[in-house]
């Protein structure tokens, strides 16, 4: 029953969408607004052996990844004095209304302006992700267990014990389901950027011309590559966090509360 909630219920699903692309490509019987599936698998096939399309998968991967690390390790940074100093935090509010308030196609339309178009999709990227990986970064480190905390100050825990047995592990438990989302949706706004911006060997590029030619399977082909893209970074993240958080912390917290608690 698990195995079947887990694998046949997804299984289930993927087939009633196509099932549902061939009743619409049946319906309105055309290849421009409705391509049946069989099509657009044939053109995703046939895009592995365009020119460049590996290239430019790895190169929108690598604007993603890129753009998400320094949106990160800065929202990280202020995050972390917000949570420490009333007056940061008061000080750096305008700033994270501003960017969370601006409407994602004024942000793309100023960066198209002010920027070269390989800048562009990463510069939207942190405008947009900047204000969501702070939010939640500092919504996690105030969720910490306080009296925890202040326990072990009052025993004398070692701050490397609390940090990496009681802290890091509360607040990679919040995190992390955000941080794979956030990632996810980089990606689509990374491929937007690139697609208004025209950016050079890029998957934005390939779909703004597939859609400029009519070319709708291979619109959809390209979409489908997107998507799997998300899939396999969702499932790397989610891999790798569970590691980190088996190797670096282990099943140790425990005892560190032990510990804390006497």
């Amino acid at each position: 029953m698990v195995i079947f909630k887990k694998i046949g219920l997804p299984i289930i699903s993927v087939l009633g969408i196509i099932g549902a692309l061939y009743a619409l490509a049946f319906a309105l019987n055309s290849e421009i607004v409705a391509p049946s599936p069989n099509l657009i698998f044939k053109e995703f096939v046939a895009l592995f052996k365009t020119k460049n399309f590996i290239k430019s998968a790895f190169l929108t991967l690598w604007r993603s990844t890129y753009s998400f690390l320094i949106a990160f390790l800065v929202a990280l940074i202020f995050a972390v004095l917000a949570n420490k100093s009333e007056i940061v935090e008061r000080l750096f509010y305008p700033v994270t209304v501003i960017f969370r308030a601006m409407p994602t196609m004024a942000i793309i339309l100023l960066c198209l302006i002010w920027l070269k178009a390989s800048k562009s999709p990463s510069a939207i990227s942190f405008i947009v992700v900047f204000p969501m990986l702070y939010s939640a970064i500092l919504s996690s480190l105030r969720a910490q267990d306080k009296k925890l905390l202040e326990m072990a100050r009052v025993y004398g825990v070692s701050g490397a014990t609390v940090l990496f047995k009681l802290v890091f592990p509360q607040v990679l438990s919040a995190l992390v389901p955000q941080l794979i989302s956030t990632f996810s949706f980089n990606i689509k706004l990374v491929i937007a950027g690139e697609a208004m911006a025209y950016t050079k060997l890029s998957i934005g590029v390939m779909m703004s011309s597939a859609s400029s030619a009519f070319e709708t399977a291979r619109l959809l082909a390209l979409a489908t590559v997107a998507i799997i893209l998300s899939f396999l970074v969702e499932f790397l993240l989610k891999g790798l966090c569970k590691i980190i958080k088996e190797v670096a912390y282990g099943y140790n917290r425990k005892k560190a509360e032990q510990i804390v608690r006497g």
